[in-house]
């Protein structure tokens, strides 16, 4: 089991690096033996991985490439540059190898952090639940729905029993709500930009950091370089998310934001964040224990 073949024609080496995952059967699993596989690195995602672990449940990460997001101190995404990450307590694992994911998921010490693709990741072990919450430009043309017992959206775009069996409301007015018919709420408007000045980059080229992340930030305060472009402020407050440094951008690419208020965290889980990965836990052993939620249409 720590070392799988790929004999069979249908199943292909992976990418040199990238742990080899064989069809394995769940044996040796702790008596909370669900599997549960969490798509993205962001907060929110980080956060419902964290809590699933927490909980005593199997649990892994995917992102087979590297992350879109900003640098933050608020979820696991250094785990896939870095090799590990750590999010109030929990460390996140880039898995290199077979033994590696195994170890993750039975010790419950790490999560193991997955680079392969999907549909590799599906195929070859049996997960109870599947938790998406990528980008919806990284989701958009994938079938979720059906790739394990239960599936889950984070926000948008999803419906409710067509692309997922569930979607978890993450920018409505209710984060965390469970909504098991249709599609996500749409944003409430013009609600970030009072909380954030959000920063792009003025042309391509490779982002030098000069700001860390952390720092309180003045108007107009030099946060990192373009070539020969500055990138500045636009506006006070406590900077939260940085691009990477040494990374490519180009033109519009979001490289800093800044939250306004100087009081706000910048680092651990966020009381949203936290809502939305309680909901998630909360729909995910409802769904698995085969319990149905109370509806005032079976009371009246």
């Amino acid at each position: 089991m720590e070392n799988p073949t790929t004999s069979n024609n249908d199943r292909r080496p992976l990418a040199a690096g990238l742990p080899q995952l064989a069809p394995i059967q769940k044996q040796g699993m702790p008596l909370k033996d669900s599997s549960i596989l969490v798509l993205g690195l962001d907060a929110s995602t980080s956060a419902v991985a964290r809590l699933f672990l927490l909980s005593g449940f199997a649990v892994a990460l995917l992102q087979p490439e590297a992350p879109r997001t900003l640098c933050r101190k608020m979820d696991f995404s250094d785990s896939w540059h870095e090799g590990s990450a750590s999010l109030d307590g929990v460390e996140a694992r880039r898995a290199t190898s077979n033994a590696v994911f195994l170890s993750g998921l039975r010790s419950r010490a790490f999560i193991p952090l997955l680079t392969n693709p999907l549909a590799e990741v599906v195929e070859r072990w049996p997960w109870d639940a599947l938790v998406d919450g990528r980008l919806p430009e990284e989701r958009r043309y994938e079938k979720i729905k059906g790739r394990a017992d239960l599936t889950i959206a984070l926000g948008g775009p999803a419906v409710a029993g067509e692309d997922y069996d569930l979607v978890i409301d993450v920018d409505g007015p209710d984060p965390g709500a469970v909504i098991r018919s249709g599609p996500a709420r749409a944003p409430s408007s013009g609600s970030d930009v009072a909380k954030f000045a959000r920063v792009v980059a003025s042309k391509a080229g490779v982002f030098e950091a000069i700001a860390n992340i952390g720092d309180l930030i003045d108007e107009g305060a030099v946060l990192g370089m373009i070539g020969d472009a500055i990138v500045s402020a636009p506006a006070p407050g406590r900077l939260r998310g940085l691009r990477r440094a040494g990374s490519f951008v180009v033109g519009s690419d979001l490289v800093a934001e800044i939250r306004r208020d100087p009081k706000a965290a910048f680092s651990g889980c966020e009381r949203n964040v936290l809502a939305i990965s309680r909901a998630v836990l909360f729909a995910v052993e409802m769904e698995l224990a085969g319990i149905k939620p109370i509806s005032l249409d079976d009371i009246f």
